[in-house]
């Protein structure tokens, strides 16, 4: 994931890309692809990513829910030049 995201995005600025929306949705297309059979087909994942450009604000983002602990669990990964922020965090959930 983190080599996926650094390829993505090294050497360019927010205003190089010329679709963000194609740009993010493809890259989670190819992230939830590679998980795909890795793990037992009883988990279910949802891969979200952000992506925004530096312009001298914060960003703050949280989530919350209600899981089993001991099976669920995520990750995250970022990418950060002076131009651009991306968090990818992917989700995976335990199906009983």
């Amino acid at each position: 994931m983190k080599y996926k995201l650094y390829n993505t995005f090294k050497g360019k600025q927010y205003q190089d890309i010329d679709n963000h929306g194609k740009v993010i949705r493809t890259l989670a297309n190819d992230i939830r692809k590679e998980i795909e059979g890795v793990f037992n087909e009883r988990f279910k994942y949802v891969v979200q990513v952000i992506l925004g450009e530096h312009k001298l604000a914060g960003v703050q983002s949280i989530f919350r829910a209600i899981w089993d602990p001991n099976c669920d669990n995520y990750m995250s990964e970022k990418f950060e030049n002076d131009s651009i922020f991306c968090l990818i965090t992917i989700f995976g959930t335990y199906m009983y």
